[in-house]
């Protein structure tokens, strides 16, 4: 009898043994894995007899893909790693763009080449990204992190857990990532922009205006970051040199009519 909810340890310890059975047909195979709680059936895969079996690992991720991409990132912890390349990654990654492979094996085959490869800042950070377009930022942010966690030296994650926490309105994290990646990139100018964009969006104008300024200077041919801080020295009553950094933004980008306006403001 397989229990219907709830199962003890001891249960889920036998529904693995009994999904361990190569003999079992999918159907029976797909029963059994709805009887297990996704972070315990993760947590299963310390288990000698499932770390040895690659095939019951691959669909113990694909099963936890549904219920939550955390339990999916703990399975993949423990498991073999395949012999993708991130090459080989990109290519999938590639034909996902393509409409008619949306929710396709393509997709399955490509989640399965990043959470098999889960010790990889790499592929960490592909996941992440394929969270990111997806919108489901929080499983975006658990894999940003963890491919920090494990290479902090990679500046891509730190900018796209910015990003998201950002996004989801968890500032004073996003400031410690900011601040962390300074320590880390203090040549990166992304960083300093982002600090400031952050303390700006919170109505701390005075400590945004030194971090644009940084952001700025660092980058003499972004447009963005000259417009950003122009803009902040124009709300500060700063007219004259608003005026230098919103022309130095309307020059770099001629085409961007929000430049050319903020420009126009300025001289009156």
């Amino acid at each position: 009898v397989i229990p219907a909810s709830n199962p003890s340890e001891a249960e889920i310890r036998t529904l693995l043994q009994w999904f361990h059975d190569t003999t079992l047909s999918a159907t029976i195979r797909s029963i059994l894995l709805e009887r297990i709680p996704p972070t315990i059936a993760a947590d299963q895969l310390q288990l000698s007899y499932v770390k040895n079996n690659p095939p019951l690992q691959v669909h113990l991720m694909s099963w936890a893909t549904d219920k939550g991409a955390w339990a999916s990132y703990i399975a993949a912890s423990t498991a073999h790693a395949s012999k993708a390349t991130r090459m080989q990654a990109a290519k999938f990654a590639s034909l996902l763009q393509l409409p008619q492979f949306a929710g396709s094996a393509v997709e399955n085959e490509y989640l399965q080449m990043l959470y098999y490869n889960g010790q990889n800042s790499g592929f960490l950070l592909d996941l992440g990204n394929y969270y990111y377009q997806k919108n489901q930022l929080q499983e975006a942010i658990f894999a940003y992190k963890r491919a920090i966690e494990i290479d902090f030296k990679i500046a891509d994650p730190y900018i796209n857990v910015i990003i998201c926490l950002n996004s989801l309105g968890q500032n004073e994290e996003a400031l410690g990532f900011c601040k962390k990646a300074i320590e880390n990139f203090p040549n990166e100018a992304a960083f300093y922009f982002y600090s400031g964009l952050i303390y700006a969006e919170n109505k701390q104008k005075d400590v945004a205006l030194p971090f644009f300024k940084q952001a700025a200077e660092m980058e003499k041919t972004n447009a963005q970051y000259a417009y950003n801080y122009g803009v902040m020295l124009l709300q500060s009553g700063k007219r004259d040199q608003a005026t230098f950094y919103l022309m130095r933004a309307a020059q770099l980008a001629p085409e961007n009519k929000a430049y050319a306006d903020a420009l126009q403001f300025a001289r009156k």
